[in-house]
């Protein structure tokens, strides 16, 4: 005889949490110039791979931002204020979309140059295409959504590295919940430049880490929580914790 699972009704509460969590993984999808649309919309968020971002994008390219996350200077609504925040990392970026008629379907082309023209996704460097739902996903979200994000560094320089964790710390002091999985010490100072600096707005009691050390002999998991001063400095910096670079420079020169 056939068992059927029982349907289990969530909390209201945390349902409308789930509705407005968005998580990205370390495995974003790469460089594509086709993309779907998603005309229902099923979802409310740019998917798990970034796989709707260019259908999120385009369904609320005309929302108002949160202020705070705004560039002044360019007009307040989505479209405008992803491609100008892309800009800051990738000069020159332009973002062009273009619905295929008669189908569920929309085509991509980008460039990071005024004056040469636009080319197709593949033929530019995989960092656009990995940071783009990042920056989709920021920018359309609303006071109190979660975002978590798993490598955010991948496929970008170090400045670039260090820009996005600036970023996604406004992002967290305009109200939006930001969990971050990063290997990047880079990253890291972008968030301890971000509570130093006066125009973040971030407070270092509103950035928690967390470096999991793996797991005891006793089988509990190791968790070390190193607290951040307003200055941006860590009042602790266990054996592992970002600490490569400093192992490797004191083997070159001898110390």
């Amino acid at each position: 005889m056939q068992q059927i699972a029982p349907i289990i009704e969530l909390p209201q509460e945390l349902f409308l949490m789930l509705r407005s969590m968005t998580y990205l993984s370390a495995d974003r999808l790469g460089p594509s110039e086709i993309h779907q649309i998603d005309v229902s919309p099923r979802y409310n968020n740019v998917g798990v791979r970034g796989e709707w971002t260019i259908s999120r994008l385009l369904e609320l390219k005309s929302k108002d931002i949160l202020p705070e996350l705004r560039i002044p200077e360019v007009a307040p609504l989505l479209y405008q204020q992803v491609s100008a925040q892309m800009r800051r990392i990738f000069p020159g970026f332009r973002i062009r979309l273009q619905s295929i008629s008669d189908t569920n379907l929309a085509t991509l082309v980008l460039s990071t140059n005024d004056i040469v023209s636009f080319v197709r996704p593949q033929n530019m460097g995989y960092g656009l295409s990995s940071l783009l739902p990042i920056y989709v996903a920021c920018l359309s979200a609303d006071r109190d959504n979660i975002i978590l994000v798993e490598n955010p560094e991948a496929h970008l320089h170090p400045s670039a590295q260090a820009h996005v964790g600036m970023f996604l710390a406004k992002v967290a002091a305009a109200g939006v919940q930001v969990i971050v999985e990063t290997h990047s010490d880079h990253f890291l100072n972008g968030v301890r430049k971000a509570v130093k600096s006066k125009q973040q707005k971030i407070k270092a009691e509103d950035v928690a880490i967390f470096f999991f050390e793996g797991i005891s002999p006793d089988g509990k998991p190791q968790i070390i929580q190193p607290i951040i001063a307003e200055n941006g400095g860590l009042d602790d910096w266990p054996d592992g914790f970002f600490d490569q670079y400093e192992k490797d420079l004191a083997v070159l020169i001898d110390w």
